[in-house]
């Protein structure tokens, strides 16, 4: 019976019951299904109530502003990870298709076969919610996997950090992607061990990070063949970090940016929070398009058509 752990980090996040609520809703083996949740709320005994509900949840709920920055939420969230076989990452504002978790595991099971040691990640589609509060979720028949826009391009130029914007594609086969993204990976529970979080790493930059984290130890990064999950992208009113605290948000940002750069620009090989020795960073750069010493770019990436 295999099982997957699914790791959110939650700020202040009205919705993080509801998305509870939807991936146990649609799962084809729920009971197969394990969360590992670090609430940041103001709301503690409410979430404590709800909290009780559920058997297969573990949730880690601290004050607003204990944990600076996604990569130290998510390792907060590991904590509670018990050796589960596959390996969920995602946001606390998500949706589901039915029967996610078997298509999901099916599929990965056979781009593993074909592939070797793999991820599979994208910016995922959206979904809204009305006036009502009723969740918005349009058929659709694209996956998605990523691009450079021109301000992601003037991004990396400025400070050596590449982003990436979500770029639709046809169902039905998996794309080599030059990046991981926050809301949304799926991966073996060996990936994790071989290529866990970084404690120094707190936003944007995180998503390049773990791509050539990932890659240097020996995964194939992939976008999927089809959409499994939906992502809300639009939260006008939610509070965010970096508002509710900007002083303490822009020093670890630029701490964080700094780090990450120094990494990627200086080739630091380092297990705990540096690349990884499977592959290279010379690989990664020949495999993406990018290079990170000069921060150089290769046009395939902007056209999405990395091999």
């Amino acid at each position: 019976m295999k099982t997957i752990f699914i790791n959110i980090p939650s700020y202040q996040d009205p919705e993080i019951w509801e998305t509870v609520d939807n991936f146990y809703a649609n799962a084809k083996y729920p009971e197969r299904v394990y969360f590992g949740i670090t609430n940041q709320t103001d709301n503690k005994e409410l979430h404590q109530e709800v909290l009780a509900r559920f058997l297969n949840v573990k949730m880690d709920i601290v004050d607003p502003g204990a944990i600076v920055g996604c990569q130290p939420a998510r390792i907060n969230s590991h904590k509670l990870y018990d050796n589960q076989d596959y390996y969920l990452n995602m946001d606390s504002h998500m949706r589901c298709i039915k029967n996610w978790d078997e298509e999901l595991i099916n599929d990965f099971e056979k781009l593993q076969k074909r592939e070797g040691p793999s991820v599979i990640t994208c910016y995922a589609a959206p979904y809204d919610k009305d006036e009502n509060g009723v969740d918005i979720i349009e058929d659709i028949d694209y996956s998605t996997s990523f691009y450079m826009q021109e301000h992601n391009i003037n991004h990396f130029k400025k400070f050596g950090i590449p982003q990436f914007c979500a770029y639709n594609q046809n169902y039905g086969i998996e794309t080599p992607s030059p990046y991981i993204s926050g809301h949304f990976f799926f991966t073996s529970r060996q990936a994790i061990i071989d290529s866990p979080f970084v404690k120094e790493i707190m936003f944007t930059e995180e998503e390049i990070f773990m791509a050539v984290r990932f890659f240097t130890a020996g995964y194939n990064l992939y976008n999927p063949k089809k959409t499994y999950v939906y992502h809300r992208y639009g939260r006008n009113g939610r509070k965010l970090f970096w508002e509710d605290f900007p002083d303490v948000w822009h020093k670890k940002d630029i701490e964080s940016r700094n780090f990450a750069s120094n990494v990627l620009q200086n080739n630091i090989v380092n297990n705990e929070n540096g690349l990884l020795s499977k592959r290279t960073l010379s690989e990664f750069e020949s495999y993406s398009g990018l290079r990170f010493s000069d921060r150089a770019f290769d046009e395939s990436i902007i056209k999405n058509r990395i091999t």
